[in-house]
């Protein structure tokens, strides 16, 4: 599977999208697209709270294949953007083309909450990424994909601090994610990296993307994998969280460099889930 395009929007960090005026450019983009998907998939961390779930019909009705399309509307934890490479990946076994449009209001859910900590805890964003996937190989050509589940930090670190009543009221402290947590979640998470890599036979990494975490902690899974931290790659500092489409934000800031080699991506989320990403670049 390679990633054939990547397209981005995204206000700047003080200003905020309403999710219908998001999709209104989204749309736009759409109409730009070379070439009509034969499935879609509509990726989002917050599509039920805005109540955006049914948007990957809606962009099948735009693209006026609605009959003809397979279409999947996911939503899941800050690495859903990963999950749905996946699930793109196992549709080419039958399609030839897979839109993914990944979309988040994050800053604008945030911005209406009374909790301060956690709006302030986060530089939070408005985005949306239209990516096209295909068959066979290319410049960004996507090797696999490796998830696992952590059900010994689930219940302790993320189920009995969630307030009910908000999602967004959860706020998981500096101080939670420290000692014995902090060390185990980084073993785990290069001990993945490690067995990707090695099923994919990636006998010399270039570099990490490390998605959604802190510089410390990107700094130590790329030690762990043997590079260096200024082959660690991530553009959170400088946009923001954006949710689902973190992740090809990121790519698309990667590959606009014109990367050669394998590199891996690397990304979490609540559950405990841990999911990394096999990726070769080679530029023609």
């Amino acid at each position: 599977m390679r990633i054939t395009s990547i397209d981005f929007i995204q206000k700047p960090l003080d200003q905020t999208y309403e999710p219908e005026d998001l999709f209104l450019e989204v749309k736009l983009k759409l109409k730009a697209l070379p070439e009509k998907p034969e499935a879609i998939i509509f990726a989002s961390v917050t599509a039920f709270a805005a109540q955006m779930s049914l948007y990957g019909h809606r962009i099948a009705h735009e693209l006026e294949i609605s009959e003809s399309a397979s279409i999947y509307n996911i939503t899941g934890g800050c690495f859903v953007g990963l999950q749905a490479l996946d699930l793109a990946k196992m549709l080419l076994q039958k399609h030839e083309s897979v839109l993914i449009v990944a979309m988040d209001t994050l800053k604008t859910m945030v911005s209406k909450q009374t909790v301060e900590k956690r709006a302030s805890a986060v530089r939070w964003g408005d985005g949306a990424a239209i990516v096209m996937v295909n068959r066979g190989e290319g410049p960004g050509q996507v090797l696999g994909i490796k998830m696992e589940t952590d059900h010994r930090y689930s219940n302790d670190f993320f189920v009995n601090k969630i307030n009910y009543q908000s999602c967004l009221d959860f706020n998981f402290s500096a101080k939670d994610y420290a000692g014995d947590f902090a060390q185990d979640d980084l073993e785990k998470s290069g001990r993945l990296c490690r067995d990707l890599a090695a099923i994919h036979e990636l006998r010399e990494l270039r570099g990490l993307v490390c998605v959604n975490r802190s510089q410390k902690f990107a700094t130590g899974l790329a030690s762990q994998l043997g590079l260096r931290a200024d082959q660690v790659f991530e553009s959170f500092g400088i946009r923001g969280h954006l949710g689902s489409a973190d992740i090809f934000m990121n790519l698309k800031d990667l590959m606009d460099l014109k990367p050669q080699g394998d590199y891996l991506i690397y990304s979490c989320g609540y559950g405990y889930t841990r999911v990394a990403a096999a990726l070769r670049f080679c530029q023609n």
